[in-house]
This record gives C-alpha cells, sequence and structure tokens, in this order.
C-alpha cells in the first residue's frame, strides 16, 4: 500500500517572475519556481491561465525548476485578441520565444488539456529542442464534427453573455468544470481566481480559436515522425475519451519511449488524483535513464 502522500511546497529554492516582449502588443508573463532540470509548462484553454495548475505542480520543485507562463492575452500577459494573433503558429512561435528567453538548448515540456496538444505542435516543428513530454489530459490530436455545442462551448457562450460580470465569469468557470470531475467536491482546490480582465479575455480567446482552429485540424500524420519520450496521464472518468490519449500514444510509433496511462480523476488530474501516483510517475519519467525503445501502455492506477 502507497504510504499517505503529502503536498508540500518546501524547498521551494527560488521564484522569480518577468514579463517577455514579443512585440509592442504582446508581453508574456513567466513565473520561474526552483532549481534544477528546467520544465516548460503549458496551461490549458486557450484562455485560462498558468494559475489553475498551482499550488498542485509545484510539488515538482523539490528537484526541477518549473517555468510557468501564461499564453498571450491570457492570465498576466497582453496580447491583441483578434483573427491574426489567436492562431496555433502564433502560440508555437511565443514558446519558441520562451525557450529562447532562458537559453534552453533542449527542455521539456508538462502541457495540460489544450496546453499538452500545444506541446505535441510544438514539437512536431522543434523536434531537436525538446527531450521530453508530458501531457497531461491532453485534448484530441484531431478534429471530429459535432451536432451539437459541448459542456465547455456552452459555458463560454455563458460567459460573454456575463460581460464585465467578473463574480458570475467565474462561478461559471466552477459550475462547469464540476463535472470535469470524478469527486465534484474536489473543485474546490481548482485555483480559478483571475482579473476581471482576464476572465473576458478568456471566452473571447476561446471564440476565436473556435473559428480559426478547432472547427478543422489534424496533426496525425506530424507526430508519426516524432522520437521525443513522452508520459500521457489521463482521467479514467469524467475526462475526455480514453481514446484520446490512447490515439496520442498509437499515432507516435517512433518514440523512444511511451508510456500511456489512466489516472483516478477526471480532466483535472493534477487536482483530483492521488498526489503519490501523479508526481511520482513524473519524477520518475523526468529522471529515468531513456536508452533504448520502450512502451508501457494503459494502465489504470
Amino acid at each position: 500500500m502507497l504510504k499517505q502522500y503529502q503536498l508540500s511546497l518546501k524547498p521551494i529554492l527560488s521564484i522569480h517572475e518577468e514579463y517577455i516582449t514579443i512585440d509592442p502588443q504582446t508581453k508574456l508573463y513567466c513565473q520561474v519556481v526552483g532549481n534544477g532540470k528546467p520544465v516548460i509548462v503549458l496551461h490549458g484553454g486557450p484562455g485560462l491561465s498558468s494559475a489553475y495548475l498551482q499550488p498542485q505542480l509545484l510539488e515538482l520543485t523539490k528537484n526541477y525548476q518549473l517555468i510557468f507562463y501564461d499564453q498571450r492575452a491570457s492570465g498576466k500577459s497582453t496580447g491583441l485578441i483578434n483573427n491574426d494573433s489567436m492562431q496555433l503558429d502564433v502560440f508555437v512561435q511565443d514558446l519558441a520565444a520562451i525557450q529562447n528567453h532562458f537559453n534552453l538548448a533542449s527542455v521539456c515540456l508538462c502541457g495540460h488539456s489544450w496546453g499538452a496538444f500545444l506541446a505535441l505542435k510544438y514539437t512536431s516543428t522543434h523536434q531537436h529542442r525538446v527531450d521530453r513530454l508530458i501531457l497531461l489530459n491532453p485534448i484530441s490530436i484531431y478534429s471530429t464534427e459535432r451536432s451539437e455545442p459541448d459542456l465547455y462551448e456552452v459555458m463560454i457562450q455563458r460567459i460573454i453573455e456575463l460581460s464585465n460580470n467578473h463574480a458570475a465569469i467565474i462561478q461559471e468557470y466552477r459550475n462547469t468544470f464540476k463535472y470535469f470531475f470524478i469527486r465534484p467536491e474536489k473543485i474546490k482546490e481548482l485555483n480559478l481566481e483571475m482579473s476581471e480582465q482576464a476572465a473576458i479575455n478568456s471566452a473571447q480567446i476561446h471564440v476565436l480559436f473556435e473559428k480559426t482552429f478547432f472547427a478543422q485540424y489534424d496533426i496525425r500524420e506530424e507526430l508519426k515522425q516524432l522520437s521525443t519520450p513522452i508520459l500521457i496521464l489521463y482521467g479514467r472518468d469524467h475526462d475526455l475519451p480514453t481514446t484520446v490519449s490512447e490515439e496520442i500514444a498509437a499515432n507516435m510509433p517512433n518514440a523512444q519511449y511511451i508510456q500511456c496511462e489512466a489516472l483516478d480523476s477526471g480532466h483535472f488530474s493534477h487536482v483530483e488524483a492521488p498526489p503519490e501516483v501523479l508526481f511520482n510517475k513524473i519524477s520518475t519519467f523526468l529522471s529515468m535513464e531513456l536508452t533504448k525503445k520502450s512502451i508501457n501502455n494503459s494502465k489504470l492506477t
């Protein structure tokens, strides 16, 4: 039996915040926590911020340096919200700028939900600069036709209708996201605090991405060429279908190492999954020596 695992934010060796200027309108907020091998963390949405991944992921700063950043116009970052700016390729360029800023020749990427997809897309064009991939609760790698809006899209439309009612916007997020938990009471542990402008921006960003990207996309062929070692962790229920994560693994036949496992959680595994399982799996993956191709696929833990 695994011992009870207590989250501890000690030792956090250092915390550094700064903005990286991309262009006159776009400044990306970065928070660097801890010391050790660097890991760039990519939040979901698009339109949310890195805040909802904390404090849980800070557990990894015991041994690693986490570089959180808010994607353009999200959270504490600035940027225009228009058809030109809200493009996948632009977000990929932003991530490259962050890696360049911190002088990282090669780095591990850890992405949640949409952030996992962004990490995959980035790796497909910058494979030589990514040494490992951690995907938490990833979205699909290709679009499918839908006869009606999904739960997330309905929430976004409600947020737009709420306009400048900050408190109501935050509550709408909570009311919807609780359905992505096996244990809905865990929603109180998900950090959804954001400024009024960030809350409004989040909906506008997602609406534009629905028009410019989500309607039709497919990166399956791009993934077939990747050799990057990859860890995929997803929820056993109240997450996207398990086939989403399994298809990512199946479409990376050349990966040096693949581990794809279900956890006892919904879509927010960093909040709901047993921490002794989640962080042990991530830490083991980050520290293991990878000398030959290995596949460890689809276990429920």
